[in-house]
């Protein structure tokens, strides 16, 4: 049986220096991993911004085309050629076949139906109207030729950050 040597174990535990990492591999090392950090990190934040953008673009879509349909099913439904009450390039009130009073209205950027916003973030939004002929007529129409509107047209643009996407719409109401 060997005996045991103090002095022979500890140097058995000591590393010798030609196995180590010398102090400017190390600080190598923590340079490129630190490089390789940074260009990660931007094309993560470069795939959530983009994320964000594309989320934010498809409700503002979604929105105006809710707004599109909803628009394109009231405005079907106004109840007889002298059941339109106002007829403005921003504002539209009528009576559908329900015996309902409907209104559609853009300020500050919103389309409005009864009081209650249906999309944001619209600009140039404009109802003009149509005589049967086709003619187009004089926006605000008057009260005595209110009966006469035929068509009614629906043009609008949804503004989303640089992009803008434009909706349009010619609604004849069935009950003429």
């Amino acid at each position: 049986m060997k005996k045991f040597c103090p002095k022979a174990f500890w140097k058995s535990l000591m590393i010798s220096r030609t196995t180590g990492f010398s102090l400017v591999e190390m600080i190598v090392v923590i340079a490129i991993v630190g490089v390789l950090a940074g260009v990660a990190a931007r094309f993560l934040l470069s795939g959530f911004r983009i994320y964000n953008f594309v989320d934010q673009r498809k409700a503002a879509i979604h929105e105006a085309r809710l707004a599109l349909y909803w628009l394109n099913r009231d405005l079907r439904q106004v109840r007889d050629p002298d059941g339109v009450l106002v007829a403005t390039a921003t504002h539209v009130r009528y009576w559908n076949y329900f015996d309902e009073i409907v209104e559609y209205q853009y300020q500050d950027n919103e389309i409005e139906r009864n009081g209650n916003t249906l999309a944001s973030n619209v600009t140039n939004f404009q109802f003009s109207y149509q005589r049967s002929g086709g003619e187009m007529m004089e926006v605000p129409v008057s009260a005595d030729s209110l009966s006469f509107i035929w068509n009614i047209i629906a043009d609008f643009t949804v503004q989303i950050d640089d992009h803008s996407i434009r909706y349009h719409v010619l609604v004849h109401p069935r009950n003429y």
